[in-house]
Protein backbone atom coordinates (compact mmCIF):
# COMPACT_ATOMS: atom_id res chain seq x y z
CA UNK A 1 0.00 0.00 0.00
CA UNK A 2 2.75 2.46 1.07
CA UNK A 3 4.78 1.57 -2.04
CA UNK A 4 1.92 2.72 -4.20
CA UNK A 5 0.96 5.76 -2.16
CA UNK A 6 3.91 7.84 -0.83
CA UNK A 7 1.52 9.83 1.44
CA UNK A 8 1.10 6.75 3.65
CA UNK A 9 4.70 5.51 3.80
CA UNK A 10 5.45 7.04 7.22
CA UNK A 11 2.35 5.61 8.92
CA UNK A 12 2.12 2.23 10.64
CA UNK A 13 0.29 -0.42 8.64
CA UNK A 14 -2.55 -0.52 11.16
CA UNK A 15 -3.21 3.19 10.57
CA UNK A 16 -3.02 2.72 6.79
CA UNK A 17 -5.54 -0.16 6.89
CA UNK A 18 -7.89 1.83 9.12
CA UNK A 19 -7.82 4.91 6.90
CA UNK A 20 -8.48 2.86 3.77
CA UNK A 21 -11.36 1.01 5.50
CA UNK A 22 -13.00 4.31 6.50
CA UNK A 23 -12.65 5.77 2.99
CA UNK A 24 -14.01 2.61 1.39
CA UNK A 25 -17.08 2.52 3.63
CA UNK A 26 -17.95 6.20 3.13
CA UNK A 27 -19.57 5.51 -0.27
CA UNK A 28 -19.54 9.16 -1.19
CA UNK A 29 -18.26 11.34 -4.02
CA UNK A 30 -14.67 10.77 -5.04
CA UNK A 31 -13.51 14.33 -4.32
CA UNK A 32 -15.00 14.28 -0.84
CA UNK A 33 -13.43 10.90 -0.06
CA UNK A 34 -10.05 12.26 -1.18
CA UNK A 35 -10.39 15.25 1.15
CA UNK A 36 -11.38 13.05 4.11
CA UNK A 37 -8.46 10.74 3.37
CA UNK A 38 -6.00 13.64 3.49
CA UNK A 39 -7.53 14.86 6.74
CA UNK A 40 -7.15 11.43 8.41
CA UNK A 41 -3.58 11.07 7.17
CA UNK A 42 -2.71 14.52 8.53
CA UNK A 43 -4.32 13.70 11.89
CA UNK A 44 -2.24 10.50 12.29
CA UNK A 45 0.94 12.25 11.14
CA UNK A 46 0.52 15.08 13.67
CA UNK A 47 -0.12 12.64 16.52
CA UNK A 48 2.87 10.36 15.67
CA UNK A 49 5.40 13.10 14.93
CA UNK A 50 6.89 13.10 18.51
CA UNK A 51 7.35 9.32 18.61
CA UNK A 52 11.05 8.27 18.42
CA UNK A 53 10.71 4.54 17.72
CA UNK A 54 8.52 2.36 15.51
CA UNK A 55 7.20 0.59 18.56
CA UNK A 56 5.98 3.88 20.01
CA UNK A 57 4.39 4.81 16.65
CA UNK A 58 2.58 1.47 16.41
CA UNK A 59 1.35 1.71 19.98
CA UNK A 60 0.08 5.29 19.62
CA UNK A 61 -1.53 4.51 16.26
CA UNK A 62 -3.44 1.67 17.91
CA UNK A 63 -4.62 3.98 20.67
CA UNK A 64 -5.85 6.54 18.10
CA UNK A 65 -7.72 3.84 16.19
CA UNK A 66 -9.45 2.80 19.40
CA UNK A 67 -10.40 6.43 20.04
CA UNK A 68 -11.79 6.81 16.52
CA UNK A 69 -13.83 3.67 16.94
CA UNK A 70 -15.23 1.28 14.35
CA UNK A 71 -14.26 2.23 10.77
CA UNK A 72 -17.77 1.68 9.44
CA UNK A 73 -19.38 3.83 12.11
CA UNK A 74 -16.79 6.60 11.61
CA UNK A 75 -17.37 6.50 7.85
CA UNK A 76 -21.12 6.86 8.40
CA UNK A 77 -20.68 9.83 10.78
CA UNK A 78 -18.29 11.58 8.39
CA UNK A 79 -20.67 11.03 5.46
CA UNK A 80 -23.58 12.44 7.42
CA UNK A 81 -21.51 15.46 8.47
CA UNK A 82 -20.43 16.15 4.92
CA UNK A 83 -24.02 16.04 3.73
CA UNK A 84 -25.12 18.53 6.36
CA UNK A 85 -22.33 20.86 5.39
CA UNK A 86 -22.85 20.74 1.62
CA UNK A 87 -24.42 23.79 -0.18
CA UNK A 88 -28.21 24.09 -0.23
CA UNK A 89 -28.40 23.99 -4.03
CA UNK A 90 -26.51 20.72 -4.05
CA UNK A 91 -28.87 19.24 -1.46
CA UNK A 92 -31.88 20.36 -3.50
CA UNK A 93 -30.46 18.83 -6.67
CA UNK A 94 -29.70 15.57 -4.88
CA UNK A 95 -33.17 15.36 -3.37
CA UNK A 96 -34.74 16.24 -6.71
CA UNK A 97 -32.92 13.42 -8.44
CA UNK A 98 -34.00 11.05 -5.72
CA UNK A 99 -37.62 12.21 -6.04
CA UNK A 100 -37.54 11.88 -9.82
CA UNK A 101 -36.12 8.39 -9.53
CA UNK A 102 -38.83 7.42 -7.07
CA UNK A 103 -41.53 8.89 -9.32
CA UNK A 104 -40.19 6.97 -12.30
CA UNK A 105 -40.32 3.75 -10.34
CA UNK A 106 -43.84 4.50 -9.17
CA UNK A 107 -44.88 5.42 -12.72
CA UNK A 108 -43.50 2.16 -14.09
CA UNK A 109 -45.34 0.25 -11.38
CA UNK A 110 -48.57 2.19 -12.07
CA UNK A 111 -48.38 1.64 -15.83
CA UNK A 112 -47.78 -2.05 -15.24
CA UNK A 113 -50.81 -2.20 -12.97
CA UNK A 114 -52.86 -0.12 -15.46
CA UNK A 115 -52.05 -2.36 -18.41
CA UNK A 116 -52.72 -5.53 -16.44
CA UNK A 117 -56.42 -4.66 -15.98
CA UNK A 118 -59.00 -6.62 -17.97
CA UNK A 119 -62.68 -5.91 -18.67
CA UNK A 120 -65.44 -8.13 -17.37
CA UNK A 121 -68.41 -8.66 -19.71
CA UNK A 122 -71.36 -9.44 -17.46
CA UNK A 123 -74.44 -8.23 -19.38
CA UNK A 124 -75.74 -9.52 -22.72
CA UNK A 125 -76.96 -6.28 -24.25
CA UNK A 126 -77.73 -7.92 -27.60
CA UNK A 127 -80.33 -10.06 -25.82
CA UNK A 128 -81.68 -6.94 -24.11
CA UNK A 129 -81.95 -5.23 -27.49
CA UNK A 130 -84.01 -8.09 -28.91
CA UNK A 131 -86.32 -8.00 -25.89
CA UNK A 132 -86.86 -4.23 -26.26
CA UNK A 133 -87.73 -4.22 -29.96
CA UNK A 134 -90.14 -7.12 -29.81
CA UNK A 135 -93.65 -6.11 -28.74
CA UNK A 136 -96.12 -8.42 -27.06
CA UNK A 137 -97.60 -9.59 -30.32
CA UNK A 138 -98.04 -12.69 -32.42
CA UNK A 139 -95.41 -13.31 -35.10
CA UNK A 140 -98.15 -13.23 -37.74
CA UNK A 141 -98.46 -9.47 -37.05
CA UNK A 142 -94.78 -8.86 -37.80
CA UNK A 143 -93.97 -7.20 -41.14
CA UNK A 144 -90.26 -8.06 -40.96
CA UNK A 145 -90.60 -11.56 -42.37
CA UNK A 146 -92.33 -10.22 -45.50
CA UNK A 147 -89.75 -7.46 -45.95
CA UNK A 148 -86.88 -9.94 -45.61
CA UNK A 149 -88.52 -12.32 -48.04
CA UNK A 150 -88.95 -9.46 -50.52
CA UNK A 151 -85.25 -8.57 -50.31
CA UNK A 152 -84.19 -12.23 -50.61
CA UNK A 153 -86.24 -12.72 -53.78
CA UNK A 154 -84.85 -9.49 -55.26
CA UNK A 155 -81.26 -10.46 -54.45
CA UNK A 156 -81.71 -13.92 -55.97
CA UNK A 157 -82.83 -12.31 -59.22
CA UNK A 158 -80.01 -9.76 -59.05
CA UNK A 159 -77.42 -12.53 -58.75
CA UNK A 160 -78.61 -13.94 -62.09
CA UNK A 161 -77.93 -10.64 -63.84
CA UNK A 162 -74.75 -9.80 -65.66
CA UNK A 163 -72.58 -7.63 -63.39
CA UNK A 164 -72.43 -4.85 -65.97
CA UNK A 165 -76.22 -4.85 -66.32
CA UNK A 166 -76.62 -4.59 -62.54
CA UNK A 167 -74.17 -1.69 -62.44
CA UNK A 168 -76.12 0.02 -65.21
CA UNK A 169 -79.37 -0.37 -63.25
CA UNK A 170 -77.77 1.05 -60.13
CA UNK A 171 -76.39 4.05 -62.03
CA UNK A 172 -79.78 4.87 -63.57
CA UNK A 173 -81.64 4.54 -60.27
CA UNK A 174 -79.04 6.75 -58.55
CA UNK A 175 -79.52 9.32 -61.32
CA UNK A 176 -83.25 9.40 -60.65
CA UNK A 177 -86.41 9.27 -62.74
CA UNK A 178 -86.39 12.91 -63.84
CA UNK A 179 -82.76 12.80 -64.97
CA UNK A 180 -83.04 9.47 -66.82
CA UNK A 181 -83.86 9.38 -70.53
CA UNK A 182 -86.77 7.44 -72.04
CA UNK A 183 -84.61 4.40 -72.85
CA UNK A 184 -83.23 4.28 -69.30
CA UNK A 185 -86.69 4.68 -67.79
CA UNK A 186 -88.01 1.80 -69.91
CA UNK A 187 -85.07 -0.37 -68.84
CA UNK A 188 -85.67 0.23 -65.12
CA UNK A 189 -89.44 -0.09 -65.44
CA UNK A 190 -88.98 -3.56 -66.95
CA UNK A 191 -86.61 -4.48 -64.11
CA UNK A 192 -89.18 -3.28 -61.57
CA UNK A 193 -91.92 -5.27 -63.29
CA UNK A 194 -89.70 -8.35 -63.01
CA UNK A 195 -89.57 -7.69 -59.25
CA UNK A 196 -93.28 -7.08 -58.77
CA UNK A 197 -93.48 -10.10 -56.44
CA UNK A 198 -91.01 -8.40 -54.08
CA UNK A 199 -92.94 -5.14 -54.16
CA UNK A 200 -96.18 -6.96 -53.44
CA UNK A 201 -94.60 -8.47 -50.33
CA UNK A 202 -93.62 -4.98 -49.19
CA UNK A 203 -97.15 -3.69 -49.80
CA UNK A 204 -98.52 -6.56 -47.73
CA UNK A 205 -95.95 -5.99 -45.02
CA UNK A 206 -96.75 -2.31 -44.49
CA UNK A 207 -100.35 -3.26 -43.71
CA UNK A 208 -99.24 -5.17 -40.62
CA UNK A 209 -99.28 -3.30 -37.30
CA UNK A 210 -95.80 -4.26 -36.10
CA UNK A 211 -92.25 -4.60 -37.32
CA UNK A 212 -89.34 -6.15 -35.49
CA UNK A 213 -86.32 -8.16 -36.45
CA UNK A 214 -83.85 -10.34 -34.61
CA UNK A 215 -80.47 -8.73 -34.06
CA UNK A 216 -77.43 -10.95 -34.16
CA UNK A 217 -73.76 -10.38 -33.40
CA UNK A 218 -70.98 -12.79 -34.33
CA UNK A 219 -68.74 -11.48 -31.55
CA UNK A 220 -71.50 -10.94 -28.99
CA UNK A 221 -71.01 -7.18 -28.73
CA UNK A 222 -73.39 -4.44 -29.78
CA UNK A 223 -70.85 -2.84 -32.10
CA UNK A 224 -71.07 -5.94 -34.31
CA UNK A 225 -74.87 -6.09 -34.43
CA UNK A 226 -75.96 -6.67 -38.01
CA UNK A 227 -78.82 -5.03 -39.89
CA UNK A 228 -78.13 -6.69 -43.24
CA UNK A 229 -81.32 -5.88 -45.16
CA UNK A 230 -81.25 -2.09 -45.07
CA UNK A 231 -79.77 -1.61 -48.55
CA UNK A 232 -82.46 -3.95 -49.90
CA UNK A 233 -85.13 -1.95 -48.10
CA UNK A 234 -83.90 1.25 -49.71
CA UNK A 235 -83.97 -0.39 -53.13
CA UNK A 236 -87.56 -1.57 -52.60
CA UNK A 237 -88.59 2.00 -51.68
CA UNK A 238 -86.89 3.33 -54.82
CA UNK A 239 -88.79 0.78 -56.90
CA UNK A 240 -92.11 1.80 -55.31
CA UNK A 241 -91.65 5.48 -56.14
CA UNK A 242 -90.25 4.79 -59.61
CA UNK A 243 -93.38 2.75 -60.26
CA UNK A 244 -95.43 5.67 -58.92
CA UNK A 245 -93.75 7.88 -61.53
CA UNK A 246 -94.72 5.41 -64.26
CA UNK A 247 -98.31 5.35 -63.03
CA UNK A 248 -98.44 9.15 -63.01
CA UNK A 249 -97.34 9.16 -66.63
CA UNK A 250 -100.30 6.92 -67.42
CA UNK A 251 -102.66 9.16 -65.41
CA UNK A 252 -103.33 6.49 -62.79
CA UNK A 253 -103.14 8.68 -59.70
CA UNK A 254 -104.84 6.09 -57.52
CA UNK A 255 -101.85 3.84 -58.13
CA UNK A 256 -99.54 6.81 -57.46
CA UNK A 257 -101.22 7.32 -54.10
CA UNK A 258 -101.02 3.64 -53.15
CA UNK A 259 -97.32 3.48 -53.97
CA UNK A 260 -96.64 6.67 -52.03
CA UNK A 261 -98.55 5.40 -49.00
CA UNK A 262 -96.78 2.04 -49.14
CA UNK A 263 -93.38 3.71 -49.38
CA UNK A 264 -94.14 6.17 -46.55
CA UNK A 265 -95.42 3.40 -44.27
CA UNK A 266 -92.38 1.30 -45.18
CA UNK A 267 -90.18 4.03 -43.73
CA UNK A 268 -92.47 4.66 -40.79
CA UNK A 269 -92.35 1.09 -39.47
CA UNK A 270 -88.56 1.36 -39.02
CA UNK A 271 -88.88 4.36 -36.71
CA UNK A 272 -89.12 3.35 -33.07
CA UNK A 273 -86.92 1.72 -30.47
CA UNK A 274 -84.65 0.27 -33.14
CA UNK A 275 -80.97 0.56 -33.96
CA UNK A 276 -80.31 4.14 -34.91
CA UNK A 277 -79.19 3.33 -38.45
CA UNK A 278 -82.59 1.69 -39.03
CA UNK A 279 -84.33 4.83 -37.82
CA UNK A 280 -82.25 6.95 -40.19
CA UNK A 281 -83.08 4.64 -43.09
CA UNK A 282 -86.75 4.87 -42.12
CA UNK A 283 -86.56 8.69 -42.20
CA UNK A 284 -84.78 8.55 -45.56
CA UNK A 285 -87.47 6.28 -47.04
CA UNK A 286 -90.22 8.59 -45.77
CA UNK A 287 -88.34 11.52 -47.26
CA UNK A 288 -88.02 9.72 -50.60
CA UNK A 289 -91.76 9.04 -50.71
CA UNK A 290 -92.61 12.67 -49.96
CA UNK A 291 -90.01 14.14 -52.31
CA UNK A 292 -91.07 11.99 -55.28
CA UNK A 293 -94.72 12.56 -54.45
CA UNK A 294 -94.21 16.35 -54.54
CA UNK A 295 -92.41 15.93 -57.85
CA UNK A 296 -95.40 14.09 -59.35
CA UNK A 297 -97.85 16.68 -58.01
CA UNK A 298 -95.76 19.48 -59.52
CA UNK A 299 -95.58 17.83 -62.98
CA UNK A 300 -99.18 16.80 -63.49
CA UNK A 301 -102.50 18.61 -63.37
CA UNK A 302 -104.33 16.60 -60.72
CA UNK A 303 -107.97 17.28 -59.92
CA UNK A 304 -108.82 18.85 -56.58
CA UNK A 305 -110.83 15.81 -55.50
CA UNK A 306 -107.82 13.55 -56.05
CA UNK A 307 -105.56 16.05 -54.23
CA UNK A 308 -108.01 15.99 -51.32
CA UNK A 309 -107.85 12.21 -51.20
CA UNK A 310 -104.06 12.36 -51.29
CA UNK A 311 -104.00 14.93 -48.49
CA UNK A 312 -106.36 12.90 -46.34
CA UNK A 313 -104.34 9.73 -46.91
CA UNK A 314 -101.10 11.49 -46.00
CA UNK A 315 -102.61 12.97 -42.85
CA UNK A 316 -103.82 9.51 -41.86
CA UNK A 317 -100.40 8.01 -42.58
CA UNK A 318 -98.66 10.46 -40.27
CA UNK A 319 -101.37 10.49 -37.59
CA UNK A 320 -99.97 9.58 -34.20
CA UNK A 321 -96.43 9.27 -35.57
CA UNK A 322 -93.66 10.15 -33.14
CA UNK A 323 -91.04 11.97 -35.19
CA UNK A 324 -88.55 12.11 -32.31
CA UNK A 325 -85.69 9.66 -32.78
CA UNK A 326 -85.53 7.04 -30.03
CA UNK A 327 -82.32 6.84 -27.97
CA UNK A 328 -83.28 3.63 -26.15
CA UNK A 329 -81.14 1.25 -28.20
CA UNK A 330 -78.30 3.76 -28.53
CA UNK A 331 -77.93 3.66 -24.76
CA UNK A 332 -77.39 -0.08 -25.00
CA UNK A 333 -74.57 0.41 -27.52
CA UNK A 334 -72.73 2.72 -25.15
CA UNK A 335 -73.44 0.69 -22.01
CA UNK A 336 -72.20 -2.46 -23.71
CA UNK A 337 -69.03 -0.75 -24.88
CA UNK A 338 -68.39 0.61 -21.39
CA UNK A 339 -68.21 -2.92 -19.99
CA UNK A 340 -65.78 -3.84 -22.79
CA UNK A 341 -63.69 -0.67 -22.83
CA UNK A 342 -63.13 -0.38 -19.07
CA UNK A 343 -61.54 -2.81 -16.66
CA UNK A 344 -63.61 -4.59 -14.08
CA UNK A 345 -64.23 -2.61 -10.89
CA UNK A 346 -60.89 -2.51 -9.11
CA UNK A 347 -58.98 0.19 -7.25
CA UNK A 348 -60.05 3.48 -8.86
CA UNK A 349 -63.44 2.25 -10.02
CA UNK A 350 -62.32 0.61 -13.26
CA UNK A 351 -60.15 2.42 -15.79
CA UNK A 352 -59.88 2.57 -19.58
CA UNK A 353 -58.85 -0.67 -21.28
CA UNK A 354 -56.29 0.56 -23.80
CA UNK A 355 -56.49 -2.40 -26.16
CA UNK A 356 -60.25 -1.99 -26.71
CA UNK A 357 -60.10 1.79 -26.90
CA UNK A 358 -57.39 1.52 -29.53
CA UNK A 359 -59.88 -0.39 -31.71
CA UNK A 360 -62.27 2.55 -31.54
CA UNK A 361 -59.85 5.39 -32.28
CA UNK A 362 -56.42 5.99 -33.78
CA UNK A 363 -54.34 7.89 -31.25
CA UNK A 364 -52.27 9.32 -34.08
CA UNK A 365 -55.11 11.09 -35.86
CA UNK A 366 -53.92 14.08 -37.83
CA UNK A 367 -56.42 16.56 -36.41
CA UNK A 368 -54.79 16.46 -32.99
CA UNK A 369 -52.38 19.30 -32.26
CA UNK A 370 -48.90 18.45 -31.02
CA UNK A 371 -49.92 19.47 -27.52
CA UNK A 372 -52.95 17.19 -27.55
CA UNK A 373 -50.88 14.28 -28.85
CA UNK A 374 -48.64 14.17 -25.81
CA UNK A 375 -51.47 15.06 -23.44
CA UNK A 376 -53.65 12.18 -24.62
CA UNK A 377 -51.69 9.34 -22.91
CA UNK A 378 -51.51 11.37 -19.68
CA UNK A 379 -55.23 12.08 -19.90
CA UNK A 380 -56.00 8.38 -20.27
CA UNK A 381 -53.61 7.29 -17.52
CA UNK A 382 -54.42 9.87 -14.88
CA UNK A 383 -57.40 12.08 -15.69
CA UNK A 384 -59.95 10.01 -17.59
CA UNK A 385 -63.25 9.30 -15.78
CA UNK A 386 -63.47 5.74 -14.50
CA UNK A 387 -66.02 3.09 -15.42
CA UNK A 388 -68.70 4.11 -12.93
CA UNK A 389 -68.27 7.81 -13.73
CA UNK A 390 -68.48 7.13 -17.47
CA UNK A 391 -71.67 5.10 -17.04
CA UNK A 392 -73.21 7.97 -15.05
CA UNK A 393 -72.06 10.52 -17.65
CA UNK A 394 -73.56 8.43 -20.46
CA UNK A 395 -76.89 8.21 -18.63
CA UNK A 396 -76.94 11.98 -18.07
CA UNK A 397 -76.00 12.56 -21.70
CA UNK A 398 -78.91 10.53 -23.07
CA UNK A 399 -81.32 12.05 -20.54
CA UNK A 400 -80.23 15.50 -21.70
CA UNK A 401 -80.56 14.53 -25.35
CA UNK A 402 -84.13 13.32 -24.81
CA UNK A 403 -85.05 16.57 -23.02
CA UNK A 404 -83.56 18.67 -25.82
CA UNK A 405 -85.22 16.49 -28.47
CA UNK A 406 -88.63 17.49 -27.11
CA UNK A 407 -87.95 21.12 -28.06
CA UNK A 408 -87.53 22.01 -31.69
CA UNK A 409 -84.15 23.43 -32.75
CA UNK A 410 -85.64 26.86 -33.47
CA UNK A 411 -86.97 27.23 -29.93
CA UNK A 412 -83.64 26.16 -28.47
CA UNK A 413 -81.79 28.63 -30.71
CA UNK A 414 -84.10 31.44 -29.59
CA UNK A 415 -83.24 30.61 -25.99
CA UNK A 416 -79.53 30.71 -26.80
CA UNK A 417 -79.13 26.96 -26.32
CA UNK A 418 -76.75 25.23 -28.72
CA UNK A 419 -77.40 21.48 -28.76
CA UNK A 420 -73.84 20.68 -29.83
CA UNK A 421 -72.40 22.76 -26.97
CA UNK A 422 -74.76 21.25 -24.41
CA UNK A 423 -73.88 17.74 -25.57
CA UNK A 424 -70.16 18.57 -25.42
CA UNK A 425 -70.53 19.78 -21.84
CA UNK A 426 -72.27 16.53 -20.91
CA UNK A 427 -69.21 14.41 -21.66
CA UNK A 428 -66.43 16.96 -21.44
CA UNK A 429 -63.15 15.28 -20.54
CA UNK A 430 -64.40 11.79 -21.44
CA UNK A 431 -62.56 10.57 -24.53
CA UNK A 432 -64.61 7.38 -24.65
CA UNK A 433 -67.93 9.24 -24.92
CA UNK A 434 -66.47 11.67 -27.47
CA UNK A 435 -65.63 8.65 -29.64
CA UNK A 436 -68.90 6.79 -29.10
CA UNK A 437 -71.33 9.69 -29.57
CA UNK A 438 -69.91 11.85 -32.40
CA UNK A 439 -73.05 12.67 -34.41
CA UNK A 440 -75.99 12.34 -32.04
CA UNK A 441 -76.14 16.08 -31.45
CA UNK A 442 -77.76 16.40 -34.90
CA UNK A 443 -80.48 13.85 -34.19
CA UNK A 444 -83.07 16.48 -33.29
CA UNK A 445 -82.41 18.43 -36.50
CA UNK A 446 -82.89 15.32 -38.65
CA UNK A 447 -86.06 14.16 -36.92
CA UNK A 448 -87.70 17.62 -36.88
CA UNK A 449 -86.92 18.14 -40.56
CA UNK A 450 -88.56 14.76 -41.20
CA UNK A 451 -91.70 16.08 -39.50
CA UNK A 452 -91.61 19.36 -41.41
CA UNK A 453 -91.25 17.40 -44.65
CA UNK A 454 -94.61 15.65 -44.28
CA UNK A 455 -96.38 18.74 -42.94
CA UNK A 456 -95.09 20.81 -45.86
CA UNK A 457 -96.41 18.22 -48.32
CA UNK A 458 -99.86 18.47 -46.73
CA UNK A 459 -99.72 22.28 -47.10
CA UNK A 460 -98.74 21.95 -50.76
CA UNK A 461 -101.73 19.70 -51.51
CA UNK A 462 -104.01 22.08 -49.62
CA UNK A 463 -102.68 25.14 -51.47
CA UNK A 464 -103.17 23.47 -54.86
CA UNK A 465 -106.72 22.50 -53.90
CA UNK A 466 -107.38 26.08 -52.79
CA UNK A 467 -106.19 27.35 -56.17
CA UNK A 468 -108.47 25.01 -58.12
CA UNK A 469 -111.55 25.48 -55.96
CA UNK A 470 -111.26 29.24 -55.24
CA UNK A 471 -109.50 30.41 -58.38
CA UNK A 472 -106.34 31.61 -56.69
CA UNK A 473 -103.59 30.55 -54.30
CA UNK A 474 -104.01 31.56 -50.63
CA UNK A 475 -102.30 34.73 -49.48
CA UNK A 476 -101.03 32.99 -46.36
CA UNK A 477 -101.04 29.75 -44.42
CA UNK A 478 -103.58 31.27 -42.06
CA UNK A 479 -105.95 31.63 -45.00
CA UNK A 480 -105.69 27.87 -45.56
CA UNK A 481 -106.62 27.35 -41.91
CA UNK A 482 -109.52 29.81 -42.02
CA UNK A 483 -110.91 28.19 -45.18
CA UNK A 484 -110.69 24.70 -43.69
CA UNK A 485 -107.95 23.28 -45.89
CA UNK A 486 -105.59 22.52 -42.99
CA UNK A 487 -106.18 22.35 -39.24
CA UNK A 488 -103.31 24.61 -38.21
CA UNK A 489 -100.23 26.35 -39.52
CA UNK A 490 -97.25 23.96 -39.56
CA UNK A 491 -94.42 25.13 -37.33
CA UNK A 492 -90.97 25.65 -38.76
CA UNK A 493 -88.63 23.48 -36.66
CA UNK A 494 -85.80 25.97 -37.29
CA UNK A 495 -87.73 29.11 -36.44
CA UNK A 496 -90.16 30.42 -33.87
CA UNK A 497 -93.11 30.63 -36.24
CA UNK A 498 -94.66 28.68 -39.08
CA UNK A 499 -93.03 27.47 -42.28
CA UNK A 500 -92.41 30.38 -44.63
CA UNK A 501 -95.11 30.69 -47.32
CA UNK A 502 -94.99 33.35 -50.03
CA UNK A 503 -97.23 33.73 -53.07
CA UNK A 504 -95.17 34.52 -56.18
CA UNK A 505 -95.92 35.61 -59.75
CA UNK A 506 -95.80 32.03 -61.03
CA UNK A 507 -96.99 30.11 -57.98
CA UNK A 508 -95.82 30.00 -54.39
CA UNK A 509 -92.77 29.38 -52.25
CA UNK A 510 -92.73 27.14 -49.15
CA UNK A 511 -89.61 26.61 -47.10
CA UNK A 512 -87.98 26.20 -43.68
CA UNK A 513 -85.19 28.44 -42.42
CA UNK A 514 -82.81 25.51 -42.12
CA UNK A 515 -80.21 24.90 -39.45
CA UNK A 516 -78.55 28.29 -39.83
CA UNK A 517 -81.82 29.68 -38.34
CA UNK A 518 -81.72 32.50 -40.90
CA UNK A 519 -84.27 33.42 -43.55
CA UNK A 520 -82.30 33.29 -46.81
CA UNK A 521 -85.35 34.08 -48.92
CA UNK A 522 -85.84 30.53 -50.11
CA UNK A 523 -82.29 30.11 -51.41
CA UNK A 524 -80.85 26.63 -50.91
CA UNK A 525 -77.27 25.50 -50.29
CA UNK A 526 -75.61 23.44 -53.02
CA UNK A 527 -72.56 21.22 -53.31
CA UNK A 528 -69.90 21.46 -56.02
CA UNK A 529 -72.03 19.40 -58.38
CA UNK A 530 -74.97 21.75 -57.93
CA UNK A 531 -77.02 19.33 -55.86
CA UNK A 532 -79.12 20.69 -53.01
CA UNK A 533 -77.70 20.22 -49.51
CA UNK A 534 -80.01 20.01 -46.50
CA UNK A 535 -78.94 20.76 -42.94
CA UNK A 536 -75.62 22.04 -44.23
CA UNK A 537 -75.44 24.98 -41.84
CA UNK A 538 -76.38 27.31 -44.68
CA UNK A 539 -79.34 28.03 -46.92
CA UNK A 540 -83.04 27.28 -46.51
CA UNK A 541 -84.83 23.96 -46.95
CA UNK A 542 -87.24 24.49 -49.85
CA UNK A 543 -90.25 22.20 -50.25
CA UNK A 544 -91.92 24.07 -53.12
CA UNK A 545 -91.38 24.68 -55.96
CA UNK A 546 -89.86 21.32 -56.78
CA UNK A 547 -86.67 21.35 -58.86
Amino acid sequence: MTDKDPSLKHLPQSAVDYIEAVIKKMRYRKTVRADVREELIGHFEDALRKCETDEERKKLAGELIVEFGDAGLLAKLIRRGKRRCRPLWRAIVARSFQAVGLLILLLIAYIGWFLSGKPAVTVDYVAQLNRIVKPTADESLNAASLFIEAVDIYEEKSEKLDIEALRQYDAIIKKGYTEANDQERTLISKWIAANEDSLELVRRGVQKPYYWGKYESKTGDMMSVLAPNLSGYKRMSQFLMWHARDMAKEGDFEAVLENMKSCYRFGRVMKGDFVFIEQLVGMAIEGLALREFRGIVSEYAIEASVLAEMQESLEEAKAGEDFTASMTTERLFVYDEIQRCFTEDRFGGGHVYIKRLNQLVDFGVSDLSSGEQWQLPLRILFAHPNKRQTRAQAARFYDLLEVLANQNPGELHAKGIDIAEEVQKAFEGNLFLEIMTPALAKVANVSYLNKADVEATVVILAALRHEQERGELPESLMELVENGYIDEEPMDPFGTGSLVYERTDDGFLLYSLGDNFTDDGGKVARDREGKVKKLAGEGDVVFWPVE
